[in-house]
């Protein structure tokens, strides 16, 4: 296609004049494949022509909660693609990046008690991508000095994408100067093509490191129709503008793609579309949220401690209900690891809640979690039941005392106690409706 051989052409000519580092976003779909597709070309070309080049860096992103059948498929494509890079021997580094625990999804939501986002509070694409996406970009940065970031996004994706490349700045390269990260410009070559192209392209060009099918048969499945033709409408709304995202989205009222896929042979994961649709549901339900946001104010905020412990079991018993075939798609039966479990617990210890439910819920569903707890003596139980005060509280605390029990100087004690109690003060002050 006369198109795509000159964006090719126009790409090796700015990457052998300009001495910035190249950064390539690859999410596995359709745009990000075909942009990955024909700067590879490109290297391609240059090692062809034995023309040395600095090094390319291709970022990609693990969200956490992306649906099983899409983690499972970008998992392989981006073993795909590394296997051909070193191959090949093309100076190309791959970098996977993650949300820390603490910014992870589900530490957020049922751990925090950040009620589910929506349009208003979309608290989650800065947690899970942004902010581990720009770690890793600010330590290229430092490396190089300077780099370039090549997007897939094109005009034809829809009105709000070409409206918003349309207001953007580009200078003689065609280059945007990136708002937030020092010494970046983004790139986005693609701009231009529009769907039709670009599904003929990836319909009819094998991929360097493998296949398009894998991809072309996950549009079909997230599709209205189990036999949507990508070749034959492109355009079509229901087939090659099928949107993936999070399987526990609920800035839209309504998953199509989760949906669709349920309808087209992955009835399993209805039990995860359930999930998702009961939190959607809780976010508005006012009655589930405290009466204010952590910063004070009167309007409804972080969902209740025992409203969590609910969801908390919820999705184990979605994992338990869907296990055999998670494990079949991902090599995993769980959709909540240890780690996040823990940082889970911790975050209800903030709030006041010392009797590790979190951990004692787990245990029920298959987790073996060692739980240390300090038998109190018949004396301080008997006083707790007839004051009506929090067993776990007094052995939180004489678990605190044990801890500093021979330490010479036992300043920690203080420190650790006074968190005990303001924890259990606001954990009282916030659960109360």
């Amino acid at each position: 296609m006369e198109k795509i051989e000159y964006i090719i052409s126009n790409l090796k000519k700015l990457f052998l004049a300009d001495s910035r580092t190249w950064v390539i976003t690859f999410s596995g779909g359709k745009d990000s494949t075909f942009m990955l597709h024909i700067f590879i070309l490109m290297l391609l070309e240059l090692k062809k022509e034995g023309i040395k080049y600095r090094k390319v860096y291709i970022l990609s992103y693990d969200t956490k909660v992306e649906m099983p059948i899409l983690e499972a498929y970008h998992k392989q494509k981006m073993q795909q693609i590394n296997d051909f890079v070193k191959r090949e021997n093309l100076n190309v580094s791959m970098s996977l990046v993650e949300p820390t625990i603490e910014d992870d999804f589900f530490v957020c939501l049922l751990g925090k008690g950040y009620p589910s986002p929506n349009s208003g509070f979309r608290w989650c694409t800065e947690r899970i991508k942004i902010n581990p996406a720009t770690a890793y970009l600010n330590s290229v940065i430092e490396k190089h000095n300077s780099i370039v970031m090549l997007l897939g996004v094109r005009t034809d994706e829809s009105t709000a994408r070409k409206n918003s490349i349309e207001k953007r700045e580009f200078n003689e390269k065609d280059y945007v100067i990136h708002e937030q990260l020092a010494n970046t410009y983004t790139f986005s070559p693609i701009k231009d093509i529009t769907t039709e192209e670009l599904w003929k392209f990836l319909s009819t060009e094998e991929a360097p490191w493998g296949t398009h099918k894998d991809m072309m048969a996950l549009y079909d499945i997230g599709s209205a129709e189990a036999d949507c033709n990508i070749i034959v409408h492109p355009n079509s709304e229901s087939c090659a503008k099928t949107r993936f995202g999070c399987w526990v989205c609920t800035v839209v009222e309504k998953d199509s793609s989760m949906e669709n896929a349920i309808k087209n042979n992955q009835s399993w994961m209805q039990p995860m579309a359930n999930f998702r649709n009961k939190i959607f549901t809780y976010r508005y339900d006012h009655t589930k949220r405290r009466d204010k946001n952590k910063n004070g104010k009167n309007i409804p905020g972080a969902f209740f401690l025992e409203v969590r412990k609910e969801l908390f079991e919820d999705i184990l018993k979605t994992e338990e209900q869907i296990g055999n075939k998670l494990f079949e798609v991902l090599g995993r039966k769980t959709l909540l690891s240890d780690e996040q479990i823990l940082e889970i617990n911790k975050e209800h210890q903030k709030d006041g809640d010392f009797c590790n439910d979190v951990l004692k819920i787990a245990n029920r569903y298959g987790r073996s979690f060692k739980i240390n707890e300090i038998k109190l003596d018949d004396d301080i139980a008997l006083l707790c039941e007839e004051n009506d005060l929090d067993k776990c509280y007094f052995s939180e605390m004489l678990r605190v005392g044990h801890k500093y029990r021979h330490a010479m100087k036992r300043l920690g004690i203080k420190t650790e106690q006074d968190k005990l109690i303001t924890a259990t003060v606001q954990g009282i002050v916030h659960e109360d409706k």
